[in-house]
Parts: structure tokens; C-alpha cells; sequence
């Protein structure tokens, strides 16, 4: 009874993948564009948590910055718990979410700071989807992560 109260295209069970862009807001004045992937499966039925469903997120991206005479270049690798909120559209898909992330740091140029680091930080993140089509969506999200803040968008495709 509560999976019918869902209405939204990212229904139980869905997987969708795709490609994002963005821009690392903490050092936008470096001119670094953070370029990756991003996938999520709705992993509860609609009504288990409140009226929304939980799904597990992981995101992958790249990007450098030049900060005086060495450049930095971050892999992030994060994987994050998303809460989708029940809408009577079943376009919009918004979401929150918390996760643990892995960083991977190397630095390049004369003084850069060090032969580079792998910190695991903390995530959250909050966005949403507009879906063209049961496979087709549009993502915007900004998210909190290592070193910066981030906004990005990206296209998702649901592969069931």
C-alpha cells in the first residue's frame, strides 16, 4: 500500500548512472572544474522511512587547480546515503544526503606542499532530479565534501 502512495520515476530497485560537471565553489577564483560520474539505487520502498525511500549514492570526479607555482589535482571518491522526499509530481525527484568519502591528493610544480595525502572526509550533499522520461533525468546538486564545496549538474540514465 505505501509503494502506491509514490508516484516519482525513481521508484524501488531503480538504478541510474551518469556523467556530471562542476564547479569546486571553495576555490572558484583557481579556475578548477570538477568533471565525473555519479550513480544511485533506491534501496527501500516508499513509506519504510517517512514517505520518501532511502538510496545509496557513490560518486567519482576529477579535478585540478593551479595555486601559485604548483598545481593540485583531487580524485574524490564518496559513497553517500540519500533520502528522496515523496512529491505528487512524479518529475521532480529532490533528495539530501550524508556519506564517507575517500580523497586522493597529489601536488605537482615547484612549492607545492608535499607528495600528497588520502584523506577520508565527511560528505553531505542536497539536489534534485527532473526526469524527461522514465530514463532520462537531469541532476543538479550541491554537495559538501573535501577541501570545497561543490555545485554540480549532471544527465542520468536509469539502466533497468
Amino acid at each position: 500500500a505505501a509503494e502506491a502512495q509514490w508516484v516519482g520515476y525513481f521508484s524501488n530497485g531503480a538504478f541510474c548512472l551518469g556523467p556530471e560537471i562542476g564547479l569546486p565553489l571553495g576555490y572558484a577564483d583557481a579556475g578548477g572544474v570538477l568533471i565525473g560520474a555519479h550513480g544511485e539505487i533506491a534501496v527501500t520502498r516508499a513509506g519504510t522511512l517517512g514517505s520518501g525511500r532511502l538510496a545509496i549514492a557513490f560518486g567519482l570526479d576529477y579535478w585540478g587547480i593551479s595555486v601559485g607555482t604548483y598545481s593540485i589535482t583531487i580524485l574524490p571518491i564518496r559513497a553517500e546515503a540519500n533520502y528522496h522526499f515523496a512529491l505528487s509530481s512524479k518529475e521532480w525527484d529532490p533528495y539530501v544526503g550524508l556519506g564517507l568519502g575517500l580523497a586522493i591528493v597529489s601536488y605537482s610544480g615547484t612549492g607545492a606542499p608535499g607528495a600528497g595525502s588520502t584523506p577520508i572526509f565527511i560528505t553531505a550533499d542536497a539536489g534534485a532530479r527532473y526526469w524527461f522520461s522514465p530514463t532520462l533525468a537531469m541532476r543538479a546538486e550541491l554537495g559538501l565534501g573535501y577541501a570545497s564545496e561543490f555545485l554540480a549538474l549532471g544527465v542520468d540514465f536509469e539502466l533497468n
